[in-house]
């Protein structure tokens, strides 16, 4: 549906539209007049990095019919520059994605909009529902830290959670190309600033709470806000929650009609709830096998994903995809051909097995590093010795350095200190942080600041230890390293297959301009 700019000035109850504006067709909605095209509408907004209101005379230069903007950056000068189009103004952050809901037609009311949020988990869930889904013959879009759009066909996303108009956009998008479903990740931050208001979610999950983004937050009850923020905007009936998490075992009280999931351990707590359980995970070389015990009756399944933390993942994908309408069965059948996601535990191994495995792992968080290394660890054979490469990110919480570094020096044999997108920040600085965990004098740490020469330096020692494992922590699916004045191709992925001798991994994504996720 085309909205025409008598519309748009009602729907902000604007005095005295004229009614020739019915005549005026609106043909976009954008925030960078890079893409803006006669007739669009510009949203002018001052963010934390671009000041959008300086653009707003090459805006109407280039054909603009309306500005928009927020009520208090409506400065005289704002206005002054405005003059020759109209303008409309909203009061509150949350305002832009229900108008940009509103532009593109509602398109999550098109189809079936599943959220995931938690610190850890979101894009595994995501990507293990759009595979199974995909078994279905369902058409999903997914829209999250690895990019949106269809499997096999990414393009990257410069946030986990996409601002509200391009989130608006790609769902309408979405709907256009035939997508009956949408898996999508939702960060806290993203909730806070208002991307997913505009949104209407049929079913959502939430995986856990640890320790991250304080930098924003400040504090963990400000964390917490946020996500529970996102919970209330999934129907009860269709949200899905995990009883391990301590965060989580209040919420499914709060939440009267909410689903559990978990491993082994919580039955007896969740006894007056539907849920889904876990029970006698036995781990392998090639995966996971388990039992499935639910009123729906007990089930094996054989888990091609490593680690305890990936069978929670698989719970919680599980658990929605049924309690909105699929068949249970036939989604146990399809669970024996998932695939795990790039760089989420992804093994890479030499033919010979001459060279150690070595697994490229996304965990950038305390219990990130502490849930890989432990499933990491899972996986092997009695007494080899685990490595870890690990680098902390710069302009981020520097708080959570210290402890990195000590989960890693528990629950990892030898560990290589490391950079990890040092963007402004002294790299050596991050690192002497990051030391404060550990203790310099024991030969089970080394440091490295190149993070090339570390990768090669922990396969090195990987190569001199028989049946050893060196997981390469931090950047996952990432195939670039953020400096100080400038973004470099740099993949762990890349690296660890070409010291193994292996062919270079597949890309990910449908272009090949490096962006970050956020």
């Amino acid at each position: 549906m085309q909205r025409s700019l008598y519309d748009v000035l009602n729907y902000f109850s604007v005095a005295n539209v004229p009614a020739t504006a019915k005549k005026v067709k609106l043909t976009d909605l954008v925030s960078d007049t890079r893409k803006l095209q006669p007739g669009s509408i510009f949203y002018a907004h001052k963010g934390a990095h671009v000041d959008g209101r300086k653009f707003i005379g090459e805006a109407i230069a280039k054909g603009a019919a309306l500005i928009l903007l927020q009520r208090e950056q409506a400065d005289e000068a704002t206005l002054q520059a405005c003059q020759k189009v109209p303008v409309a103004l909203f009061s509150k952050v949350d305002e832009v994605g229900k108008f940009a809901s509103y532009f593109f037609d509602y398109p999550s009311l098109k189809l079936r909009l599943l959220g995931v949020t938690g610190t850890n988990g979101k894009t595994t869930i995501t990507f293990l529902m759009a595979q199974l889904l995909q078994a279905f013959d369902k058409k999903c879009y997914i829209l999250g830290t690895l990019g949106y759009g269809f499997l096999g066909h990414l393009h990257k996303s410069p946030n986990t959670t996409l601002e509200p108009i391009e989130l608006q956009r790609h769902l309408a998008q979405a709907v256009a190309e035939g997508a009956r479903y949408a898996v999508m990740e939702v960060s806290s931050i993203g909730v806070v600033e208002g991307r997913v208001s505009g949104c209407t979610f049929f079913g959502g999950v939430f995986t856990n709470l640890t320790r991250d983004h304080l930098d924003y937050h400040h504090t963990m009850e400000n964390y917490a806000a946020a996500k529970e923020q996102f919970l209330r905007m999934v129907p009860p009936r269709h949200l899905v929650i995990n009883a391990e998490d301590e965060y989580g075992h209040k919420w499914l009280q709060q939440f009267g009609e909410s689903i559990y999931y978990a491993r082994e351990g919580v039955k007896s707590i969740m006894a007056d709830k539907r849920g889904l359980i876990a029970t006698q995970l036995q781990y392998h070389k090639n995966g996971t096998s388990l039992y499935l015990a639910s009123n729906m009756g007990r089930y094996e399944v054989n888990l091609p994903l490593m680690g305890a933390f990936n069978v929670s993942n698989y719970l919680a994908a599980l658990s929605l995809l049924h309690v909105i309408g699929l068949p249970f069965n036939e989604l146990i059948r399809a669970s024996a051909n998932l695939k795990p996601v790039v760089g989420r535990m992804e093994r890479f191994s030499a033919p010979d097995g001459a060279a150690p495995l070595c697994i490229v792992d996304y965990a950038h968080t305390p219990d990130g590093v502490e849930q890989a290394l432990k499933a990491a660890r899972e996986h092997m054979e009695l007494n080899a010795p685990l490595i870890c490469v690990l680098g902390c990110g710069g302009d981020r919480d520097s708080g959570k350095r210290p402890i990195m570094a000590r989960k890693a020096a528990v629950y990892a044999d030898k560990v290589f200190i490391t950079s990890d997108n040092p963007r402004t920040e002294d790299p050596q600085r991050i690192i002497d942080e990051m030391l404060l965990g550990v203790s310099m004098a024991s030969e089970k740490i080394s440091v490295i600041v190149d993070r090339k020469e570390a990768i090669a330096a922990a396969v090195a020692y990987g190569r001199a230890h028989a049946h050893s494992v060196v997981l390469v922590a931090g950047k996952g699916h990432e195939d670039y390293q953020i400096l100080k004045d400038k973004t470099i191709h740099f993949s762990d992925r890349e690296e660890v297959c070409a010291l193994l001798g292996l062919p270079q991994p597949a890309g990910l994504y449908a272009e090949s301009n490096a962006v970050e996720g956020a």
